[in-house]
């Protein structure tokens, strides 16, 4: 009995003197496929890089081929998140991305730092150059409408850039990104999130 008695009191004394966790919090990352790291190992997408980068517990709030701006999430005063605006939006009518974006936008708003990432421009994605001029079209039409709810919420907006190496950021399918980009993802989201307070180690793997 003493000797349970002297373990449990040496329990309690090791756990107060061991640092607090370095996890501050959460950061929820809504979008579709290239959220969830489609076609690479788990955890090789920019959510959980943002995360480890961040001291952040990564949640991602995506369903592969379905729109982002369909998903639902519950945002906390503490979280961080983003919104990572993908294509599959085009399968709702125009009234509905209003509907939604600013739905979505408004429950981001209780973030502690949220913010809009806008893919970079269908002309630069291989396998969107290649779309229809119709849809490319409508595609550019829920940026513009998710962008103005955005700004009129007061949450800030970054596009993602392709650098000159475009043959090694996305996978066969010239869609979905590579390991490479999804570091490089994440290198500009640590940048602009969470004040920049992230950012030293992202994308350096």
């Amino acid at each position: 009995m003493i000797n349970k008695v002297v373990a449990a009191a040496f329990m309690t004394l090791l756990a107060s003197m061991m640092p607090p966790s370095v996890v501050r919090g959460r950061y929820l990352a809504i979008g579709a496929s290239e959220t969830i790291g489609v076609g690479l190992d788990n955890g090789q997408s920019y959510p959980y890089i943002v995360g480890e980068t961040c001291s952040l517990k990564a949640v991602v709030v995506a369903v592969d081929a379905e729109p982002s701006l369909e998903q639902q999430v519950s945002v906390g005063a503490t979280d961080d998140v983003t919104l990572l605006l993908d294509i599959n939006n085009v399968r709702l009518d125009l009234n509905e991305v209003r509907l939604r974006s600013q739905a979505i936008l408004k429950t981001m708003a209780y973030a502690r730092h949220a913010l809009l990432v806008l893919m970079p421009p269908t002309t630069e994605i291989p396998g969107f150059s290649r779309l229809p001029q119709q849809i490319r079209q409508r595609w550019w039409q829920d940026e513009l409408i998710v962008t103005k709810a955005a700004h009129r919420i007061g949450i800030p907006v970054i596009r993602l850039t392709i650098s000159a190496h475009v043959g090694a950021l996305f996978q066969p399918d010239g869609i979905h990104p590579t390991e490479i980009a999804q570091h490089y993802m994440a290198a500009i989201i640590a940048r602009n999130l969470n004040d920049g307070r992230c950012s030293e180690s992202a994308g350096d793997q």
